[in-house]
């Protein structure tokens, strides 16, 4: 059932998700980007794995996309894809400073 609770995750995120409510535990954290697939993941070192889709927007906290800003997105090769993503977090960001 796990497969199947991530993939919802994935597909249709919800901002009641436990997942979503640990952000608030989240320090130190990894963000990369799997351009192949489109796919970004934001993990911290104790175990969190967020999987997001590249064209999808999450219930991610002003807290959390700052600390992906700060993290700096980590890809092979700059791409136009990596590129679209940080502008769409920035925007984010300040969208939600307003």
């Amino acid at each position: 059932m796990a497969g199947g609770v991530e993939l919802k995750r994935l597909f249709e995120p919800n901002t009641d998700d436990e997942l979503w409510k640990l952000q608030k535990h989240i320090h130190d954290l990894t963000w990369k980007l799997y351009d192949s697939c489109g796919v970004h993941h934001a993990s911290k070192e104790k175990g969190t794995y967020i999987y997001m889709l590249v064209e999808k927007e999450y219930p991610l906290s002003m807290r959390t996309l700052t600390l992906m800003l700060v993290a700096k997105l980590l890809v092979d090769q700059d791409k136009k894809m990596s590129r679209e993503l940080l502008r769409k977090i920035f925007m984010l960001v300040e969208r939600q400073r307003r």
